[in-house]
Parts: structure tokens; C-alpha cells; sequence
């Protein structure tokens, strides 16, 4: 676990507390228990849905990361616009 809480950015929604949480956390229960510290993050995990046919959470964060590159582009001009055009048509 030690290990794990290194490769946790140190910087972001839920530094410090969260980082460090989510080291310690070994079942997706425990991940959402941190996640619900986050207004967006516990939006997607409330929205996530159980059933067949429902989007589950990483369905959720891929919707959430293609939001973010498509208003890459509704911003002043800046070196994003490329990277978040690259993930964009990779998708």
C-alpha cells in the first residue's frame, strides 16, 4: 500500500485526505466512500447504475474526459486544444 500512495498525484479534488484514502482502499465500496468527499466525483458515482444496460462508473469517467477535451476547445487559445484534439479522435 505503500507503494500504491506514490503513484497518487500530489496535487487535485482530493489531495491530501483522498490520496491518501485511496491508498488504503481495497474494494470499489471503499472507493466510493472516498469519491463521495468530491461533488464531481460523487455525481458520477451516484449516476452509475447497477443493471445490464446501465453505465457504470467508467462508462461515467469516459463521458467525464471527453466533456473536459471538447471545452478544451471553448477557451482561449492554448497548447490543450491539441492534446484534447489527439484524445478526441482516438476515441
Amino acid at each position: 500500500k505503500a507503494d500504491r500512495a506514490k503513484l497518487y498525484p500530489r496535487f487535485g479534488n482530493l489531495y491530501p485526505e483522498g490520496t491518501f484514502r485511496l491508498s488504503e482502499a481495497d474494494d470499489t465500496d471503499a472507493v466510493k466512500a472516498v469519491a463521495e468527499s468530491d461533488e464531481m466525483y460523487r455525481s458520477i458515482f451516484s449516476d452509475a447504475g447497477e443493471s445490464i444496460g446501465d453505465k457504470n462508473f467508467e462508462d461515467r469517467f469516459f463521458m467525464k474526459e471527453i466533456q473536459l477535451h471538447q471545452d478544451a476547445f471553448e477557451r482561449q487559445f492554448h497548447y490543450g486544444v491539441f492534446y484534447s484534439w489527439v484524445k478526441i479522435k482516438e476515441h
